[in-house]
């Protein structure tokens, strides 16, 4: 027998509700995972979490920047990296891990600098706006010095990385 309107609506509703009930558990088991002394479950959480718009998993991922362990937070910008475009709350932090003593992760920090920047300048939050009398002096001087710091990254990919953006973002570097 064929079922009603009425009838496959609420079949549908029904699926909606375990696939969201579904995501929900997954996100809370990989947050359980970040809990772990185990790095290999962390690295795995945080990639599995990088796959969810819910904000509490781009919260835990952005944390994981953070995270003592240098796989688990190349692990998170690497989930980063792969998302339509970059949260708002994770532009600091990864501005921040250009002094990351990991070569890799201060690679890919880097390479995520032009989306970074031109999103703070169309309407992201991170960043303050270039006009002069808009912007934050200590968070700029902070990018600023970030910036040429990296400009002197004794690797080249840094280099050239933080380097491509002169053309766009001549007023962060410092003329000395």
């Amino acid at each position: 027998p064929e079922k009603g309107h009425h009838e496959q609506g609420r079949d549908a509703s029904d699926a909606e509700r375990a696939a969201h009930e579904s995501e929900d558990q997954t996100i809370a088991k990989c947050l359980m995972d970040l809990e772990s002394d185990d790095v290999a479950a962390r690295r795995r959480a945080v990639l599995v979490l990088g796959k969810y718009a819910a904000s509490k998993a781009q919260q835990a991922v952005v944390t994981c920047l953070e995270d003592p362990d240098a796989f688990v937070r190349r692990s998170a910008l690497v989930a980063l990296s792969e998302q339509r475009s970059i949260p708002a709350q994770a532009r600091r932090p990864i501005v921040n891990l250009l002094r990351d003593p990991n070569v890799h992760i201060r690679r890919i920090a880097s390479s995520l600098l032009p989306e970074i920047l031109m999103n703070s300048r169309f309407g992201g939050t991170a960043f303050p706006p270039r006009s002069r009398s808009a912007a934050d002096p200590t968070l700029e001087a902070e990018l600023r010095k970030l910036l040429n710091a990296a400009l002197g990254d004794e690797d080249l990919v840094v280099r050239k990385n933080v380097l491509a953006l002169y053309r766009y973002s001549a007023d962060l570097f410092s003329e000395e």
